[in-house]
């Protein structure tokens, strides 16, 4: 094993007990035989690759710029930060109210301040090349739509697939007024057996971060008003777009 790997002048020692280290699992002859066995090598890296899920947002050496540097523009423009992520691998992340181009910026730093690594879900037509590794890192995960999978469906598949995945979602889905929020977002937790957290940008307060976190219960209409509920009191950069509990309500 020594000489298989130190032969090649790009290995070096600490590489060598980095790659045994992540290895480890595997018994010595087969150790040896995945070494020479160069498909179930590039399987096995592109299992962890998948688990790994480099975004923005957890680069390493840049996520920790960016955290200081998100933190310093939001204080200087007079923005609180409140609350902090559950110590939960997966689960959706509401993103709300949802009414100007400005919550796409402030998001993203608060995602930096909190060192969220955020997903979002995107049609797979945008990630073609040579496109595709940016959008990926950017946190996109595509997905595949057609009449017997939608997307909510894929959701929940990714779901599955993934060791840890913070999935954002502005149940909106539009900066215009609406008179109902889309569910997608609460069937995609019920489907994926993961809670439901909410987050917010408050620019009446200019506070934003992590609110309560909800564990769907099956009956959308009891937690719906719930998660409305906690809203009301939101103001986003045009609070006249905003929903209340009682349209949304009205409008089932």
């Amino acid at each position: 094993m020594r000489t298989l790997l130190e032969a090649d002048s790009s290995w070096s020692p600490k590489r060598v007990c980095l790659f045994r280290q992540d290895f480890a699992f595997l018994p010595n002859r087969a150790y040896y035989k995945w070494i020479a066995d160069r498909s179930e090598r590039r399987q096995c890296f592109q299992k962890k690759a998948n688990n790994v899920n480099l975004t923005i947002f957890n680069t390493p050496v840049l996520k920790a710029v960016l955290y200081r540097t998100s933190r310093l523009i939001l204080g200087l423009a007079g923005w609180r930060i409140e609350g902090r992520l559950p110590p939960i691998p997966k689960f959706v992340l509401v993103g709300a109210p949802h009414t100007s181009n400005w919550d796409l910026p402030y998001t993203l730093l608060m995602a930096f301040a909190l060192r969220a690594n955020i997903r979002w879900m995107g049609k797979e037509t945008i990630f073609r090349r040579p496109f595709r590794g940016f959008f990926q890192w950017l946190g996109g995960i595509p997905v595949q739509r057609s009449q017997s999978r939608n997307l909510v469906e894929e959701s929940v598949q990714q779901f599955h697939r993934h060791d840890q995945l913070i999935l954002t979602i502005a149940p909106a889905g539009t900066r215009q007024r609406v008179l109902r929020w889309k569910t997608g977002f609460y069937h995609i937790a019920c489907g994926a057996e993961v809670p439901i957290v909410l987050g917010y940008l408050d620019y009446r307060r200019k506070a934003g971060g992590i609110g309560p976190m909800i564990h769907p219960s099956g009956n959308i209409t009891a937690d719906m008003r719930t998660i409305l509920a906690f809203y009301e009191g939101v103001a986003g950069k045009h609070p006249a777009r905003s929903l209340t509990a009682e349209e949304n309500g009205n409008s089932n």
